[in-house]
């Protein structure tokens, strides 16, 4: 790791951990003069007949928290770090310098930004800025306006409409990482217009974008994305989602042939299954998820397949099968201590102020397989331009134990096995599984 790189890791740890200082100050402050924390009143009656004002509760902006606050309008900083630990029980034969797998230690994500809310105005501005690369230290930038409950406008740099857990945000997740569908699948951000709305027991939302990611090489031309979601009982939420855009291939200067912008295969320990192909056409998401919650459980589950043509993408110019990959998974988490599930936990009883803590265990069995639509007989090539390419894929079980010991802090650990299809194309060549990895994480957040 360079020098600079450590600055910013040991910058973004200082930062959030007195931005939770603050919290923790600020809300204990607000339990000595309130009893249920909020604003105090003014004294009595009398007082307020008298026009006499209590100065806890000024008229114009004043700083709320981490926050600027004028009656129900709110300006305040959004954000989370991460930081990552891995242990590998394998390794990538062939490859000495382990640039296979992830990092045995790194700075996961750094997000600093603020949010705002304005009646029915409200936006979003979020970047990372240890990112490398310019064009993907923009995350969020957005501005959303509430028309009603079933019906809403965004517009600005944000997530299309499609994986249930991509919208989740990576500081929310119940997983180190993302499962391999939502990780090699997805879209990414990118600028667009969406409407969306939930008129009674429906969901839906439906976006132009100017394509599947904005920061990525391999991204799409102008893309629409629908998602459809119904709750038929209480706690079920069951939805479909579609998108749809048109890749073309990008000359680069001084090569022979363009990148290949096709999706790539990889586990969430980092090893590449699946090479990019090459890819002319349609680009097509059709996906299902469900989530059902009561209480302090939690039970997911997705699909979703993506499908893109190679239109003169053959050796000789000529048009070959499309490219197909499916990945599924299904989760389950469980509060121990009692807590309700929701986006996030919250500990009733937090640690600095006497208690034990939100304690959580999760569980998640995956997979993610790539092959293409043509005959399967005769030879299978792994050429990014063979016609029939050998099918390869990929699953994994995930066991872990997420603890928040206050509102700005939670740790994370998972034990994770992951198994191939092929044994040529393996970290270890032959070896199909069981390839197992513990990761833990620390996280500091904006409460």
């Amino acid at each position: 790791m360079s020098p600079s790189q450590e600055s910013l890791r040991r910058f973004a740890c200082a930062l959030f951990l007195a931005c939770g200082s603050g919290s923790i100050a600020a809300a204990t402050e607000g339990e000595a003069s309130s009893p249920q924390g909020g604003t105090p009143k003014a004294p009595d009656a009398q007082a307020a007949k008298e026009g006499e004002t209590d100065p806890a509760t000024p008229s114009g902006w004043h700083w709320d928290g981490l926050g600027l606050r004028k009656g129900k309008s709110v300006i305040k900083l959004a954000g989370y770090v991460q930081e990552d630990l891995r242990h590998y029980d394998w390794e990538v034969k062939g490859d000495e310098e382990g640039v296979l797998q992830a990092p045995t230690e790194e700075l996961g994500r750094l997000r600093v930004g603020i949010e705002g809310n304005f009646g029915k105005l409200k936006f979003e501005f979020v970047v990372d800025p240890r990112s490398s690369q310019e064009g993907d230290r923009l995350k969020d930038n957005a501005l959303t306006y509430e028309f009603s409950k079933s019906f809403s406008l965004l517009a600005g740099h944000f997530k299309p409409p499609i994986s249930q857990e991509y919208l989740t945000s990576g500081g929310k997740t119940d997983f180190l990482d993302r499962s391999m569908l939502a990780s090699n699948l997805n879209p990414d951000r990118d600028w667009g217009a969406e409407i969306f709305g939930e008129p009674g027991r429906v969901q839906y939302f439906a976006g132009v974008f100017a394509g599947d990611g904005a920061a990525n090489s391999q991204s799409a031309e102008t893309s629409l994305a629908l998602r459809f979601g119904v709750k038929p009982v209480k706690g079920l939420l069951v939805s479909a989602s579609f998108m749809q855009g048109n890749v073309t291939p990008d000359p680069r200067e001084g090569a022979t042939e363009p990148s290949p912008k096709g999706a790539s295969g990889k586990t969430a320990t980092g090893f590449t299954f699946w090479n990019r192909p090459h890819v002319s056409g349609a680009r097509q998401r059709l996906g299902g998820d469900l989530t059902y919650s009561r209480g302090r459980f939690r039970l997911q589950a997705e699909y979703l397949q993506l499908k893109e043509e190679r239109k003169g993408q053959g050796s000789t110019g000529q048009d070959i099968p499309d490219v197909l990959g499916r990945g599924w998974n299904a989760q389950v988490s469980y509060v121990l201590t009692g807590e309700k599930k929701g986006s996030t936990v919250v500990p009733e009883r937090p640690l600095f102020k006497g208690g034990f803590g939100a304690l959580e265990l999760v569980a998640r069995v995956e997979g993610l397989k790539f092959d293409d639509t043509g005959d399967p007989e005769g030879f299978a090539g792994y050429g990014n331009r063979a016609r029939n390419i050998a099918p390869s894929g990929a699953t994994s079980i995930v066991a872990g134990l997420n603890y928040w010991p206050s509102n700005f802090m939670k740790l994370q650990g998972n034990a994770l096995w992951e198994s191939y299809n092929d044994p040529l194309i393996a970290p270890e060549p032959g070896k199909t599984g069981k390839y197992f990895s513990l990761i833990a994480r620390i996280q500091f957040m904006v409460p």
